[in-house]
């Protein structure tokens, strides 16, 4: 389904969407790191998931539809989710805050990003953030700023600071054009992505500002019946 991957806070469990059979198109799926049984989350159709840091709340994209729901201490949906927001084009991404009070979510419309900061406790009103019409935030890092790369002809890496009064994207570094998907790890020192740098897709790991590359995984498997055409949809960091 091509969706983004959500760890759980103890880095046990991944929450995606996975395709479903039938007319459902994609439904979110818990699926535990050792290789278990998956557990469907949500009977119908789900595209986008993001659990919160404190693994109590699941924040989901139905189309263009924003949900949350509450979790058991199972990580299991507790009760009918809530609708929070109604777009008119499909929701891209979702991103939670690091104090979970909060999470960022993108929208794909007219050629650009519009991206939108949601309060979970009513606290403050939802408001538009200035993350750049080409920049797709992938993530949020602790310190509260979001991290995206510009999807241009000269790729580059974007900073925006969420906790400021009006938010205005910085440039962190230029990006080679062979590198995307670019993750940031916990602590913020470390960077993987993958490259074809050397002809064959790759994943890489670099320092933050991109010294230091070496190569972490030399060739993608063929996971499905695509073969050597299996593509890479995203890179995410265990907590």
């Amino acid at each position: 389904c091509g969706s983004p991957v959500s760890w759980t806070p103890d880095g046990r469990f991944l929450i995606a969407a996975e395709p479903s059979r039938g007319p459902k198109g994609c439904r979110i799926a818990l699926i535990p790191v050792d290789g278990s049984r998956r557990i469907p989350l949500a009977a119908t159709k789900s595209d986008i998931a993001a659990v919160s840091p404190d693994g109590k709340r699941l924040a989901y994209a139905v189309g263009n539809q924003l949900k949350l729901a509450n979790l058991t201490a199972d990580l299991r949906i507790a009760d009918p989710p809530a609708n929070l927001a109604k777009e008119p084009h499909p929701i891209s991404s979702l991103n939670w805050l690091p104090d979970g009070k909060a999470f960022l979510y993108q929208v794909w419309s007219d050629g650009r990003f519009y991206s939108r900061l949601v309060s979970t406790g009513n606290t403050s009103p939802d408001r538009l953030i200035n993350a750049g019409g080409n920049i797709q935030i992938s993530q949020i890092l602790a310190d509260g700023t979001g991290l995206g790369t510009e999807d241009s002809s000269q790729p580059a890496l974007w900073r925006v600071d969420l906790n400021a009064a009006t938010q205005e994207p910085h440039k962190v570094r230029s990006v080679p054009w062979t590198d995307w998907d670019l993750s940031v790890s916990p602590s913020g020192q470390w960077i993987a992505f993958a490259t074809n740098r050397r002809g064959p897709t790759q994943i890489w790991v670099s320092r933050f500002d991109g010294s230091h590359p070496r190569v972490l995984v030399s060739a993608i498997p063929p996971f499905d019946v695509y073969g050597d055409f299996t593509s890479l949809d995203g890179i995410c960091w265990s907590p």
